[in-house]
């Protein structure tokens, strides 16, 4: 049959880049009517699908926070796609370090939630959600291993999912000598921490 690969799944790679061509470490895909949730993209070779030819919406969550929606017309003779990483200004730059480290959130009433981070930066986190529907403005505390108190700051909830693993997104408010501070850290450290 000549259109017999058509209907045989294949594989193709999915890659988020920047701007360079160069993966984005981090970031997240789901492949709506393939994956169930979101699958972190953890190595430098992309995430591997077995897809037949036809056109997929595919939903990529950046370090950043930002979530780009592609559609992708899969066919037998294209194994690579690109995803590129949308422009962003210079407070959106920072790439998130995989860190889990403790963290609890105030909701409405004043109750302390305890939690952990997925990923984190100077400006953003990725935490485990204990909720359904967080608040839009949730108070933290984050308990980082540089300082013996835990920080105190505001944040935003940007995206929240519920479905599968759930975990909301954040924009973090510090001051610039705990921004400095923290950026340092986790520049220390992301060497150490593995990408698989």
């Amino acid at each position: 049959m000549e259109n017999e690969s058509e209907y045989r799944p294949f594989e193709v790679i999915l890659k988020p880049v920047d701007s360079g061509g160069r993966i984005v470490l981090n970031s997240e895909i789901k492949v709506e009517g393939v994956d169930a949730n979101f699958r972190p993209v953890r190595n430098l070779g992309g995430l591997a699908y077995r897809l037949k030819a036809g056109l997929y919406n595919v939903n990529v969550i950046f370090p950043g926070l930002k979530l780009m929606n592609f559609q992708v017309n899969v066919s037998a003779d294209i194994r690579d796609y690109n995803l590129p990483q949308p422009a962003m200004n210079s407070t959106r730059r920072e790439s998130r370090v995989p860190v889990k480290l403790p963290v609890v959130y105030r909701v409405e009433g004043g109750t302390w939630v305890r939690t952990r981070s997925v990923n984190l930066s100077s400006s953003g986190a990725c935490l485990v959600s204990r909720q359904k529907k967080p608040d839009a403005e949730l108070q933290l505390k984050l308990f980082l291993p540089i300082y013996s108190d835990p920080i105190e700051c505001s944040a935003r909830v940007r995206w929240n999912r519920s479905e599968g693993s759930p975990e909301m997104g954040l924009e973090i408010f510090l001051t610039d000598t705990v921004k400095s501070t923290l950026t340092q850290w986790l520049s220390d450290v992301s060497p150490y921490l593995p990408i698989n």
